[in-house]
C-alpha cells in the first residue's frame, strides 16, 4: 500500500537535526510513500519567508512528489498575513497553512492567530495545527479556534493530544466529534486503538497519515496506520485516501 505522508519538516531546525531533501525521498522511495506533504521547520535564524520560498521551489520542481505548506508565526501580525497571502496565492501556491504553537509560543485559541487564518480560509486552503501541547494547543483551545471558522478544513496533528490518557484523550475526542471541519492526523500516536475507535465515530475519510518526522520515525508511523484493525478502505482512506481529497489530488496522479 502505497501513501502520502501530510506532515514532514524538511530543512535545519533551530533545535538541532533536520532532514535533508534526498533523505527524504531515499525514505519515501523505500516505504512506497509516494508524495510528502514539506513544512518548514523552525530555522535557526528564526526568518520563516526564506524557507517559506525553499519549499515552494521545491515543489515546483517536484509536484510528483512534494506538495508544500507555509508555515508563519502569528505574532508577527502584518508581516505573517502579508507571507500567509504570498505563499497562498499566485501561480505554484502553496497547499496550505501550518501553525506551530508551543515552538511560536502563542495559545492556538488567541484572537492574534484569527488573521492568518482568515487568509486560508479567502484561498479555501487548509490549516495544519500542531496540537496537544500543554497551555497553548490542548484540545479546547484548538476547539474554539476551529469553531470561530466553520468554513476551515483544520488538520490537526497527534490527534489532538500527546500524552494518549486522562481528561486530555476525552477532550481531543469531543473536538473531532463537535467539529466536522476538522481532521484527525496520526503523528506520535503510539495507542493505535485511539485511531481505531475514532475512524468508527468520525470516519476513515477524516483521518490522515502524518509522521511529523524528523520528529518521529517516519516508518513507524506508517506501519501504525497500515496495521491498524479496520477494513481495507479505512487503511487506504488513512494512508494516502484523505491527503489526496485535502491536497485535490486525482488518484490517477
Amino acid at each position: 500500500m502505497s501513501a502520502i505522508d501530510f506532515h514532514v519538516h524538511v530543512g535545519e531546525s533551530l533545535y538541532g537535526g533536520g532532514l535533508g531533501v534526498a533523505e527524504l525521498l531515499e525514505r519515501m522511495e523505500r516505504l512506497e510513500i509516494e508524495r510528502a506533504v514539506v513544512i518548514a521547520p523552525k530555522p535557526p535564524g528564526y526568518c520563516l519567508e526564506p524557507e517559506n520560498r525553499r519549499l515552494r521551489e521545491l515543489a515546483e520542481a517536484r509536484p510528483d512528489r512534494f506538495v508544500a505548506f507555509c508555515r508563519v508565526d502569528p505574532w508577527q501580525r502584518e508581516r505573517a498575513v502579508a507571507e500567509a497571502a504570498s505563499c497562498l496565492a499566485g501561480a505554484g501556491a502553496m497547499a496550505g497553512l501550518f501553525l506551530h504553537p508551543w515552538e511560536e509560543g502563542f495559545a492556538a485559541n488567541d484572537p492574534v492567530v484569527d488573521p492568518v487564518v482568515e487568509v486560508a480560509r479567502r484561498a479555501r486552503k487548509p490549516v495544519m495545527i500542531a496540537g496537544g501541547h500543554a497551555r497553548v494547543s490542548l484540545a479546547p483551545q484548538v476547539a474554539a479556534l476551529v469553531g470561530r471558522f466553520p468554513d476551515v478544513t483544520f488538520v490537526v496533528t497527534s490527534g489532538g493530544q500527546i500524552n494518549i490518557s486522562g481528561v486530555a484523550l476525552g477532550e481531543a475526542r469531543r473536538l473531532f466529534l463537535e467539529h466536522p471541519n476538522t481532521v484527525l492526523e496520526t503523528s506520535g500516536i503510539y495507542r493505535l486503538d485511539f485511531i481505531e475507535d475514532m475512524a468508527g465515530e468520525i470516519g476513515a475519510a477524516r483521518i490522515v497519515f502524518g509522521s511529523d518526522a524528523p520528529r518521529f520515525d517516519q516508518e513507524l508511523e506508517l506501519r501504525r496506520v497500515q496495521w491498524a484493525h479496520r477494513s481495507d478502505e479505512d487503511r487506504e482512506a488513512f494512508a494516502r485516501g484523505t491527503a489526496r481529497r485535502l491536497l485535490g489530488v486525482d488518484s490517477s496522479q
